[in-house]
């Protein structure tokens, strides 16, 4: 960015907390939000029954945070597999990160690499020990938390915390609470998991005041490993729908329209260009070209388009990927997501 902000609060990898703020006394009225973003690892579209009422999955806090904010029904992915995670260009010399989030712009860092080497946590540049695999998702969940909570407490604000779940990548490891509750066997209480965490941080902005002053943003890095939910087609790693379609929600009381639905296309590559324009600051010519801001979308209430013909509108305001010419390259939805014929 043009202008450097100040980076204070945790970062998390896969569970990765990482952050942006600026200080400002507990009194003084905060005219920019604080910035929470929560990304799933390998969820699936078709799983959250907010997206697709047939899941069996049990996902309550995503389904409320879904009444309660604007939920985009035509989000992707900038690739069908392994974005956002700390691995990706991570450096470490023996117990020393030379090249990780702190050389990233983030101010503090906990947390691991990625979701197959999650029993060793970093804190900040250095590593803090050898857990066992199943302490690591609650401890980044308590972290996670606890920065909230400091920042509240100290009254700096605005934050950023980024928060990369590891659920539903493998390992599966639900905690003694999670296990066998979902109906869906482990895979189904480590969704479960991940949905308290959501669930852990709604209730935090809450008890701390801080939800109507708070954009809190979650979706998913790619689709779900080896798993088909109709009617989009195939899974994570595919050119198809459901290898970069993905949930996305976006929630800020106030501010955004209760249970509202936005059919637009938007891309995860635009969070830097919305988080630009949330803060008032002008990104550099060259920086983030393909991201587009997408605050006039969550500001507003969705259009919905005419029925009575089996073509959608290309809606104005937003650019639509002309590279999209033949029917094979998208999926025919129909009930919730309207009918979507390729451009000619």
């Amino acid at each position: 960015m043009s202008k450097r902000i100040q980076v204070v609060p945790l970062a998390l990898a896969l569970l990765t907390v990482g952050g942006m703020a600026t200080s400002s006394p507990a009194a003084t009225p905060i005219a920019k939000p604080n910035l929470i973003f929560i990304l799933f690892d390998d969820l699936g579209y078709g799983e959250p029954p907010s997206f697709r009422a047939e899941s069996r999955f049990k996902t309550p806090h995503l389904d409320r945070l879904a009444r309660e904010s604007i939920r985009f029904t035509d989000a992707r992915c900038a690739a069908a597999i392994c974005i956002g995670k700390w691995h990706m260009g991570w450096r470490c010399t023996g117990d020393q990160v030379t090249d990780g989030p702190l050389n990233r712009g983030f101010g503090r860092f906990f947390g691991y690499t990625d979701a197959r080497r999650i029993s060793q946590v970093f804190e900040n540049d250095r590593l803090l020990g050898t857990f066992k695999e199943i302490e690591a998702a609650p401890l980044m969940a308590q972290k996670t938390v606890a920065c909230i909570d400091e920042r509240a407490q100290a009254g700096l604000q605005p934050f950023f915390i980024y928060v990369p779940l590891t659920q539903p990548h493998i390992p599966h490891i639900p905690s003694p609470e999670f296990q066998g509750k979902s109906g869906q066997q482990g895979y189904g209480d480590w969704i479960m998991q991940g949905n308290a965490v959501v669930g852990q941080i709604l209730d935090a902005l809450d008890r701390r005041q801080l939800a109507s002053n708070t954009l809190l943003l979650v979706s998913r890095d790619n689709g779900a490993q080896a798993r088909v939910y109709a009617p989009l087609r195939d899974c994570q790693g595919s050119i198809w729908e459901s290898g970069h379609r993905v949930p996305f929600c976006a929630y800020w009381p106030g501010r955004v329209k209760l249970g509202s639905v936005c059919d637009d296309t938007i891309c995860l590559n635009d969070l830097m260009a919305t988080c630009a324009d949330v803060l008032g600051v002008k990104l550099p010519d060259l920086a983030a070209e393909d991201s587009v801001s997408v605050l006039p979308d969550l500001l507003r209430t969705a259009t919905v388009h005419g029925a009575g013909s089996d073509r959608a509108p290309i809606r104005p305001g937003r650019p639509r990927d002309p590279a999209r010419p033949t029917e094979t390259r998208l999926s025919q939805l129909q009930g919730d997501h309207g009918t979507l014929q390729p451009r000619h």
